[in-house]
Parts: C-alpha cells; structure tokens; sequence
C-alpha cells in the first residue's frame, strides 16, 4: 500500500513524523505486538511471544482482542520483516496457507529492476512503448476484422523498430544477467 500526506494536512510535519515512527522499528514491534510486558514478552533469543493471557484471547475470544488490542491490523505501515520474531504473529489459518505454498512458489528476483535507468533514451522509449502497446492492445480489441488486428499488431512492431526496442532487450538481458550473478544462479 501507499500512503501519502495530502496537501490539506494540518500539520504536513507531524504527519511525516508518524509515518516514520510507524515504520521504525519501535512502531512496528508496537503495531504488531504491543507493549512489552503488557502484551508480550522478549525471549533470550530475540524472539517475540505474546502473554499467556493475551494469546488465550487471541485464540479463543477474537472479538475482545480486536476490541482491546488489534494487533497486526494496521497493514498501511506493515510489513511481515517484524512478524517473523514470533510464531504468534499469525493466525493458524495464515501459517497454513504458507505452509502450502512452500515449494510451490517462486520468487522471480531475476526480473526486478531491469528496466532502463530513468533519465535515459531506453526509459523514454520504454515509457513510449508501454503507452503504444495499451492504445494498440485496445485497438486490437475492438478489431472488426482479422485485417485491422493485424494492421494495428503491424503498426506496434514498427513503433518497437523505431524506438530502441532492441536496445531495451539488451539492457533488460544485461541486468537479468547481473541479478542472476547476485543470485548466484548460473
């Protein structure tokens, strides 16, 4: 999710300050788990673990502990790096789709960040490109005959020919090879 400040904020400072309490660490371990010693407890291990009262309500009385507590509820500054320090972050419905999907999923990291640096020739033609293919799509769609289809597909393939697509693919495969390197994928 993204959050923004709107330009009517009262105090557009102040503002700014919570959104960066809420993703410290501090604001995090508070929107997740509460106070220590309140709600939850530290272990030797850096571990997080809910009271034994706190958890019993979780477990068996979730009305009450939304009312009271509504731990993990507020996802516009969440992020699951935090609810990894506990077992208890998750409701076991959760924790069953994760198991299921274990082995199922793959991250696709070689894919990120490939696109031409911005401020560059590639990344305006990109830019250029990815507006052609949504107007070209649309006019794809709407084709009343296999003729204007393949009259609009032509006319994208050309606007690729005249705006570096070439040059993109080798950029995008270049940086597709690094990410693989950092992977340590062959």
């Amino acid at each position: 999710m993204i959050n923004f400040i709107s330009k009517d904020a009262e105090d557009p400072a102040k503002a700014m300050q919570l959104f960066t309490y809420l993703l410290s660490e501090e604001g995090q371990i508070l929107m997740n788990y509460g106070i220590e010693g309140e709600t939850f407890k530290k272990k030797a291990d850096g571990t997080v673990e809910l009271l034994p009262e706190v958890k019993d309500m979780q477990l068996h009385n979730a009305d009450q502990f939304k009312k009271d507590y509504r731990l993990g509820e507020f996802m516009f500054f969440g992020h699951d790096r935090h609810k990894a320090l506990s077992a208890d972050a998750f409701p076991e419905s959760i924790k069953q789709m994760q198991e299921w999907g274990k082995g199922k999923l793959t991250p696709h990291f070689i894919l990120e960040n490939v696109n031409p640096n911005l401020g560059t020739p590639e990344a305006r033609a990109l830019s250029a490109i990815n507006t052609k293919w949504n107007s070209t799509l649309v006019s794809m769609l709407r084709s009343k005959d296999d003729a204007s289809f393949d009259n609009a597909l032509a006319s994208y393939r050309s606007f690729l020919e005249e705006n570096r697509w070439s040059d993109i693919v080798k950029i995008r495969s270049e940086k597709m090879k690094q990410n693989k390197e950092k992977l340590g994928i062959e």
